[in-house]
């Protein structure tokens, strides 16, 4: 997922640096322990059947509760609230945890549905090499994300365009730059080239929300691939292959500004932390709190069926980990979680700006970290594949580790496997079907055809499920979201990674901190009724 790099203000000057992660939003991971344990520590795992690996419970998506609000069977609503705060957030991805850090001097509540935080940026350990389950890198050199890491201390491996490589005619072809006699070589330079002019565009003003310029409207109403039809047949299908993997799209379905954005990550650096952007998770909550103590303002286990609009704030409706309902209201609400369940729990506003939320389309995902004894993969950190293969690419998890010189052999090694679907295809009942033993055998089969002796040398297989993993950037995607950023009301700010672009770790701690910011400004105004809990 790309960020695998699991989305300002963002720095203007390198927004072509940044990247799609996969998903900041506010929906957890289930079943594993707190931030370094391994996942599915609560069920012991089982071997699997005719293997000699053992395989771990679901984490991912729980669908419960969300199926049961989409349906309209949900509980009764407290008529009563039990009291007020300044701000409550909603969610606890990305963009939450980085509006609670900004507010961390404030009276607000954060409610996440999950027991851990992080969205999509959550991962595990195994003998000391940690791994993610969804985002895991990023590319913004000098924004936010960068300007985080450095305040917390955080020292993520620098990798260039080697970083890549592709299986092409049954041979591993590494990098972006060689002979130009090797067709892949051919067609990257010459989509360095076309990029370069579109760049110079870019850099005269970055097509960040609210989106304005005809040019930029006129890229994002056409979709790339009418932006690839002289390049190679085989060259367009590896384009393919990364955007699926970084935003659950294919050129067809992605519009021509996001996909020039994305395709800009070929020639670019990276920036992987140890363990992928749970990383960067862990030490935003660190930091919210007093260190070592439980922060009682990060509820875990709460799931938000209702957000009410008010003219002096908002009321927000959850269930606790009992069950138990519970109304609180606030002076301003911050809702971080995708559009779609947004414009479920969200009431008393515009129909138009309601309507506007269920425009998008989702792709759903699943990951497979793949638990090796040792290291027999030795290639490059990112690597894609073509079709036949189902899934996309897979990340090494010990590749941050080695560049930073922190590795040591009885580590061992963590292979984690991409398998993204588009909306509209299979990919959602497959994972609601929920066959761990068939999709981890397919995968481990398949992936067995790359490098030899796999099979041989997996200790456990843990699978994660993203049902509504990534908004994807269709045709006019820059245009609705500028158009919803523009309507939000004095109480309230919409704050997903989506609603600022490509989704990605950038666009998620870019929309925390306008949200941060936003808040703070309609607590000056001096909205009554804020009591501390």
């Amino acid at each position: 997922m790309n960020g695998k790099g699991i989305g300002a203000p963002i720095d203007r000057r390198h927004f072509l640096q940044r990247l799609s992660s996969l998903l900041a939003g506010g929906y957890l991971l289930q079943n594993f322990g707190s931030p370094g344990d391994e996942p599915g520590h609560l069920v012991a795992p089982a071997l699997a059947k005719g293997t000699g690996y053992t395989l771990a419970p679901w984490t991912g998506d729980n669908f419960t509760l969300g199926h049961r609000m989409r349906s309209g069977d949900g509980p009764s609503f407290p008529k009563h609230s039990e009291g007020k705060v300044d701000f409550i957030i909603v969610g606890g991805g990305m963009a939450a945890l980085t509006a609670a850090y900004e507010l961390r001097d404030h009276n607000f509540l954060l409610l996440e549905q999950y027991d851990d935080l992080g969205g999509t940026s959550l991962g595990g350990s195994h003998n000391g090499l940690a791994y993610s389950m969804g985002a895991a890198y990023y590319s913004d050199k000098e924004g936010p994300v960068a300007e985080y890491a450095a305040h917390f201390g955080l020292k993520p491996a620098v990798l260039g365009p080697e970083k890549n490589s592709f299986f092409f005619e049954k041979e591993w072809v590494n990098g972006v730059e060689g002979a130009s006699a090797n067709l892949l070589y051919r067609n990257f330079k010459r989509l360095k080239t076309d990029l370069a002019k579109i760049n110079k565009r870019f850099n005269e003003e970055e097509p960040l929300p609210p989106v304005t310029r005809p040019d930029f409207l006129k890229l994002d109403s056409v979709n790339f691939a009418s932006m690839l039809t002289a390049y190679d047949p085989p060259f367009r299908l590896f384009v393919d292959r990364i955007l699926m993997s970084s935003a659950c799209a294919d050129s067809e379905r992605t519009s021509a500004l996001a996909g020039t954005i994305l395709a800009n990550d070929f020639f670019n650096d990276s920036f992987v932390l140890p363990g992928g952007n749970p990383a960067m998770a862990r030490a935003l909550a660190a930091h919210i709190g007093t260190p070592g103590k439980k922060n009682e303002r990060l509820k875990n286990g709460c799931f938000v069926w209702g957000v009410e609009i008010k003219d002096d704030g908002a009321s927000v409706v959850y269930s606790d980990k009992t069950g138990r309902m519970h109304r609180l209201d606030c002076r301003h609400v911050i809702v971080a979680t995708p559009p779609l369940v947004t414009g479920r729990i969200l009431s008393n506003v515009k129909n138009s700006a309601k309507a506007s939320l269920f425009w998008f389309r989702y792709g759903s995902y699943l990951v497979a970290n793949i638990i090796c004894k040792k290291r027999i993969f030795k290639g490059t950190y990112d690597n894609f594949v073509a079709p036949p293969f189902g899934f996309t690419d897979f990340t090494v998890a010990e590749t941050p580790y080695l560049k930073n010189n922190t590795y040591h052999d009885p580590m061992g090694s963590v292979l984690t496997v991409y398998n993204p679907w588009q909306p509209g295809t299979m990919g959602r009942a497959v994972l609601t079907e929920g066959n761990r033993p068939k999709l981890a055998g397919e995968i481990v089969t398949a992936l067995g055809e790359l490098i030899p002796g796999l099979d041989a040398n997996i200790e456990r297989v843990i699978l994660t499920r993203w049902g509504h993993a990534i908004n994807i950037c269709q045709l006019h995607f820059y245009e609705r979201i500028s158009k919803i950023n523009a309507g939000f009301a004095d109480s309230y700010t919409l704050a997903h990674s989506s609603l600022q672009g490509i989704q990605c770790i950038e666009s998620a701690m870019a929309a925390g901190r306008l949200a941060a910011s936003r808040a703070l400004k309609c607590k000056a105004t001096g909205v009554k009724g804020a009591k501390a809990l």
